[in-house]
């Protein structure tokens, strides 16, 4: 079974993935990169999917993490980012991947202990508990959010959780879990 997990800092101007794997054996357990696109719209859309699938594909995770929407953008790309990332839920659902989505104050939460912390701020504690540098703060938050497929999956799965998680980090991944049984709860008694 694979123990290779992704995430995904989505945006028009560049997104950003990242594959975390679980096994210390691998030469390297991070693998990230970003894309730009000098193509608009659906051009440059495509080329963003092809680019993601490909790796999609090649890495084969066991579960995806897309950082959700964040509902204080403005602006005529916030439309274009929520059509272009159910584009991608729904490729991901063809392709039978799990996904999940974790909100950005969460996510800054999860890896700073702030849910409000900047992006330097990011940068900084993902590689103080980690001892990870990425090129931008868009594949550090792809790491952030592969780090917690990771753990998603190990809670979810009742199996050991990733190195170097710490005690917040494990509790808001409960707190996750726990808000997901709750909607799936509310959704079945309609």
């Amino acid at each position: 079974m694979s123990n290779m997990f992704c995430g995904m800092d989505l945006s028009l101007t560049r997104p950003a993935i990242c594959f975390y794997s679980t096994n210390t054996k691998l030469k390297e357990n991070v693998i990230s990169s970003s894309y730009e696109s000098k193509s608009k719209g659906m051009e440059r859309n495509q080329e963003y999917f092809k680019k993601i699938i490909d790796e999609i594909r090649l890495y084969k995770p066991v579960l995806v993490c897309l950082e959700g929407y964040s509902f204080q953008s403005k602006g005529a790309n916030v439309h274009g980012i929520y059509e272009f990332t159910g584009i991608l839920k729904y490729k991901l659902f063809l392709m039978k991947i799990p996904f999940i989505s974790v909100a950005p104050s969460s996510l800054k939460k999860f890896v700073t202990s702030n849910g409000h912390a900047e992006k330097d701020m990011m940068l900084l504690s993902t590689y103080k508990q980690f001892g990870y540098e990425f090129k931008n703060n868009d594949e550090c938050d792809a790491f952030g959010l592969s780090y917690f497929a990771a753990c998603y999956y190990a809670a979810k799965n009742n199996i050991e959780y990733p190195n170097k998680i710490k005690k917040l980090q494990m509790e808001i991944v409960q707190k996750f879990i726990e808000r997901e049984n709750e909607n799936g709860r509310l959704k079945k008694r309609k």
